[in-house]
């Protein structure tokens, strides 16, 4: 749950800080938003809900529900990349073990020299894996375990480029590593559990299996065979189908086979069947997506390498990888493709004629049964009509600027929270009486959001990740008790942030397992009674103990935001806006209840976003989000990576037309990046060059005509508190 945590009584009063004002009086209305009708301006907020928390009129725009809707989204994909990570390092485990067993031979009639040979690059791709989860772990050949070792420390460096000796020799369809790929980014930076799940399942992605060579293709089927075996076990079965299904549900189809693809449901393999099973393969449909280091363009039909996990070809991948063909020379793609693909008129008159034909060509890449592909045509719904009955200023270039922004802002948060299982692109080598507010009139995209939101509810409820599981948490209790023994707690504080959700908690419970605490003046010494505390909440939770105590027990269950009801207050949130949209564009009275939930649109806002009780009043300074979607690997073997996201929320003014006359109304937008990189970026690398002025990158040039001053300028921060 987000909250500025203050530890009551001892140890720290938050220092928090505001951003300076620097809004001009509602009476001085800016030439250019007289003109335009639109302005985003300087003043800035922490979060999208803070805009709608003072008495000024109102204008809820896409922009504060869609925000809303990614904050929600990102925290019920990590509670399942949580799971997930549990049943990975299972199946890794499981995987590996029966690599030893003598009947992983059983299945393959080849010579023994081969089938050895297969056997063992299947143990160094796995025992990497392993490794990973488990660092003590050694393989029993020395051989490998050297390989092994020198590949988890490029992993753990996360950066360089390299190609493996006991991947053979280079080829022009993979010529090496990007080790900067295991970087772990977003939220998998919460936890030590999430960023070993993160470089496992990178790992997994970036090995090829080549098909055309024999202990490749053999090692794969292999591994493809234990996983087979292993799902004749029922539980193992649903579990394992779980963990690959719920990203076609989510994200679409994996680019490639996977070892999920049942290979190996068959009882015999012999020598002379591999030249029929590769010619199986290169029928198949080829990759979409490249994703490694190659010289040659991706071939246009058949399977030319496995995965042991394929990572997923999202539309918006898929279409960069045609408009930077080699054939094209454009190196490089641009965001407002995507708003060109979706319809975007201003978009599409960005780019020329021939890049324009590509992009209509796959108009449909879309139209897939996924919740990606459904947020994308939620997008389109920003561009595809002109707005019947809606004021003249949302026909206008202004406004379908600023669409670009909500759409590309959207998908910036939507390619963040998928960082991981998405596939990457690499080349080749004023009125005078306040009103009671308005609602961003289009019904369409208030009503596709909310079926979005009831869809993947849906999908997650599946996956059992919105249940309570105390278990979940032990590793983040026992790191804060180990950081107890040994730190200051302002130090915790600046040096874990991915602790600082579950800290007010601990101290909370540690409290309750021991009341001497609060007494004890001594600050070392008190540090210590907390560490004791937390290392007995671990074991009650262990041994399942904690029904013994029902206090505690309550207050850890509490811990957890209630994501179901959220979900539902998302869904059920949109359809009334949809409704106040409709109202507002035919000139349809509202009730009073409708009145008041424009008045109240901040704080639902804010609950939605995770915000619970009155703690939205001081929001957390974390909204700022970057992604990388596309490597360039330019000329000179300098790597470039395109990176995309969005800053702090931004104030937008709207001259709202009434038969009254125009009305001043304020609302937020989320303003969109869009640029390259020498390195990948994480949130907090983001934040800090957004607060340094020599480092901060300008906006996108097409959104500067309705920014104030054509460039968004770094907020001054006052402090406050004590």
């Amino acid at each position: 749950m987000n909250r500025f945590f203050t530890i009551i009584g001892f140890f720290l009063i938050s220092i928090n800080f505001c951003f300076a004002e620097n809004q001009k009086p509602e009476a001085e209305i800016p030439g250019q938003l007289q003109k335009d009708g639109i302005l985003i301006t300087q003043k800035t907020y922490k979060q999208i809900f803070d805009a709608y928390l003072d008495d000024s009129t109102p204008f809820i725009t896409t922009d504060s529900c869609l925000n809303a809707f990614h904050v929600l989204y990102e925290e019920s994909i990590f509670r399942l990349e949580n799971r997930q990570a549990d049943v990975l390092k299972a199946m890794v485990d499981d995987l590996y073990q029966s690599l030893l067993s003598p009947k992983a031979y059983d299945s393959f009639h080849f010579p023994r020299e081969e089938t050895s040979k297969a056997m063992r690059r299947a143990k160094l791709v796995l025992g990497v894996a392993k490794k990973i989860y488990h660092p003590e772990f050694v393989i029993d050949d020395p051989e490998l375990e050297k390989d092994a070792c020198l590949e988890i420390s490029r992993i753990n460096q996360g950066s360089g480029i390299f190609f493996p000796k006991w991947l053979g020799e280079p080829t022009s369809s993979f010529a090496g590593i990007d080790y900067s790929r295991f970087k772990p980014r977003g939220f998998y930076q919460r936890n030590d559990k999430l960023e070993k799940y993160f470089k496992a399942t990178a790992w997994l992605q970036a090995i090829p299996f080549m098909v055309n060579r024999d202990t490749d293709l053999l090692s794969f089927l292999i591994l493809s065979d234990c996983l087979y075996k292993l799902r004749q076990n029922y539980a193992e079965c649903q579990r394992y189908f779980l963990f690959f299904e719920v990203y076609d549900a989510l994200l679409g189809k994996p680019d490639g086979q996977s070892i999920h693809n049942d290979f190996g449901n068959r009882n015999l393999y012999r020598k002379d069947e591999l030249q029929s099973f590769r010619k199986k393969l290169e029928s198949l449909n080829a990759l979409q997506i490249n994703d490694s280091l190659r010289g040659e363009k991706l071939p246009g039909k058949g399977i030319q390498e496995l995965r042991i996990i394929p990572a997923r070809a999202t539309p918006d991948a898929i279409l960069f990888t045609l408009t930077t063909a080699p054939e094209r020379n454009r190196p490089v793609p641009d965001g407002l493709e995507i708003c060109a693909l979706l319809g975007s008129k201003f978009a599409q008159k960005q780019f020329p004629p021939q890049l324009l034909e590509i992009i209509e060509k796959q108009r449909n890449i879309a139209n897939q049964n996924n919740c990606y592909s459904s947020y994308l045509h939620l997008l389109q719904s920003l561009f595809e009509n002109d707005f019947a009955n809606a004021p003249d200023f949302m026909r206008t270039t202004p406004w379908k600027i600023k669409s670009c922004n909500t759409a590309l802002a959207g998908w910036a948060q939507l390619r963040h929270t998928w960082i991981l299982q998405a596939k990457e692109n690499v080349t080749y080598l004023g009125a005078a009486s306040c009103a009671p507010g308005f609602v961003e009139p289009n019904a369409a995209f208030w009503g596709r959001l909310a079926a979005l939101a009831e869809k993947t509810q849906t999908i997650l409820e599946a996956t059992r990740c919105f249940e309570q599981s105390l278990k979940e948490d032990i590793l983040s209790y026992q790191k804060l008790a180990e950081l107890f023994e040994k730190e200051e707690i302002r130090t915790i504080i600046e040096n874990h942030p991915e602790l600082l959700e579950y800290l007010e908690t601990a101290i909370s419970a540690a409290f309750l397992i021991n009341s001497n605490i609060r007494n004890e003046e001594n600050e070392p010494e008190k540090r210590k009674l907390i560490a004791k505390a937390l290392h007995q909440l671990t074991d009650l939770i262990k041994n399942n103990e904690l029904q013994n105590d029902p206090e505690l027990e309550s207050l850890l269950s509490n811990r957890r935001t209630n994501l179901r009801e959220l979900w539902t207050l998302l869904n059920n949130t949109c359809l009334k806006l949809q409704v106040l949209s409709l109202k507002q564009l035919y000139q349809i009275e509202r009730s009073e209840s409708e009145t008041r939930f424009i008045a109240d649109y901040g704080a639902i806002l804010a609950k939605i976003m995770l915000y619970d009780g009155n703690s939205y009043l001081t929001p957390n300074d974390d909204a700022p989000r970057i992604t990388d979607v596309f490597c360039d690997t330019g000329t000179n073997g300098q790597f470039r990576y395109l990176e995309v996201g969005i800053s702090r929320p931004r104030e937008i003014l709207v001259l709202y037309p009434t038969p009254e006359g125009k009305v001043l109304c304020k609302g937020a937008v989320m303003p969109y990046y869009e640029f390259f990189s020498n390195t990948r970026l994480n949130d907090n690398e983001w934040q800090k060059m957004l607060d340094d002025k020599s480092e901060r990158p300008k906006i996108p040039s097409w959104l500067a005509p309705i920014t104030e001053n054509g460039a968004l300028s770094v907020p001054e921060k006052t402090k406050s508190g004590h």
